[in-house]
């Protein structure tokens, strides 16, 4: 809702990386910042309303199509994770 933050998965031969770019009131963009990073499929980081947490849907624990939630600080790090079995 504030609009100053930015994050995104992007996947390469290592693995997926979920990274966050700060954006400034001018609309200035800071350097993406790598908060998490695996070989486990990350999908869907939304942002809440202030952009301090980052929600991201990963399959880490479960190496399947069988997905958790895991909220991330602005640091990357881990705040809570939900499971749906």
């Amino acid at each position: 809702a504030t609009g100053n933050r930015i994050a995104f998965v992007v996947s390469d031969p290592n693995g997926f990386h979920l990274r966050a770019v700060d954006v400034a009131a001018d609309g200035a963009l800071g350097e993406a910042r790598t908060l998490l990073s695996g070989p486990a499929l990350l999908r869907a980081p939304l942002l809440s309303a202030d952009g301090a947490v980052a929600v991201v849907c990963t399959n880490g624990r479960t190496h399947r199509q069988q997905y958790d939630l895991l909220a991330l600080d602005r640091d990357g790090v881990e705040i809570g994770r939900w499971s749906a079995g």
